[in-house]
């Protein structure tokens, strides 16, 4: 009896083990959904990852394209000017992943979007009340940068 007992536990651990070894040998089939999210290859673009799939929330600006269209979102900036800076106040996803169409820009720093020619990097007009280059500030000529050289050395003699 023992030893019938025994070659029933050898057979059965047999069985067993060549499941266990079959199992890790199954090929896994292309259209198949492993991550258990209702979506399988090829519209599931990471079947590794649940929260990647078609129809997923996308969050902008993390280089993940979640909803599987080919692309991350990307946030824009709503640019009235056309100068190329943005209104920091008024934001939104673009709808093909990059700001470079009419009225989008990649940066919200422009203090004038009504004014083309007022934005970061623009030239600045001295003394005219405006902030061109959204610095903070308008660019102010002291009495010095305004006087002449001959005017500074006859100041320096004194």
């Amino acid at each position: 009896m023992i030893i019938v007992s025994s070659i029933f536990i050898l057979c059965m651990t047999y069985h067993l083990s060549s499941r266990a070894i079959a199992a890790e040998r199954r090929i896994i089939s292309a259209d198949e959904d492993i991550d258990g999210d209702g979506w399988s290859p090829p519209e599931d673009c990471d079947e590794g990852n649940p929260d990647i799939h078609p129809g997923a929330v996308e969050i902008p600006d993390n280089g993940v394209d979640e909803n599987c269209d080919g692309s991350d979102a990307q946030t824009c900036y709503a640019d009235a000017d056309g100068d190329g800076y943005g209104d920091p106040y008024i934001s939104f996803y673009s709808v093909d992943a990059d700001c470079d169409d009419p009225g989008e820009a990649y940066s919200g720093t422009d203090c004038d979007d009504s004014n083309d020619s007022i934005h970061p990097g623009a030239a600045e007009e001295p003394d005219d009340g405006i902030d061109s280059d959204c610095d903070g500030s308008d660019g102010t000529i002291t009495a010095i940068e305004n006087a002449s050289w001959s005017a500074i050395k006859a100041l320096c003699r004194l």
